[in-house]
């Protein structure tokens, strides 16, 4: 979270206080990993909808699917998530261009 857009965090926390409809956000993580990630989630659901997802084919269908306003993925070796992460972030890209935030 340390590294995001501060503007667009400031405007889901205000949107999310306000009772105004917060943003989608997609969030990529590996089914193994799970366990550390529940403060992170914790804190996203304060300002998105967090749609989590573990593979990259979920990631693909849910970009087709929906517009989010951002999306988090962990990028990591070749061979590793990265790739997934890779195939996530082009699809995202692909579908609604430059808007989100990546």
């Amino acid at each position: 979270l340390r590294d995001c857009n501060i503007d667009l965090c400031r405007s889901c926390m205000e949107a999310g206080r306000a009772g105004r409809r917060r943003p989608f956000l997609l969030f990529f993580y590996e089914a193994r990993g799970k366990e550390h990630l529940e403060l992170e989630l914790m804190l996203l659901q304060r300002m998105f909808w967090v749609v989590a997802v573990h593979t990259a084919d979920d990631g693909v269908l849910r970009v087709r699917q929906r517009r989010f306003a951002a999306c988090v993925c962990k990028l990591g070796p070749s061979g590793s998530s990265g790739d997934c992460a890779t195939r996530i972030i082009t699809a995202l890209r692909n579908c609604q261009g430059p808007d989100p935030l990546a």
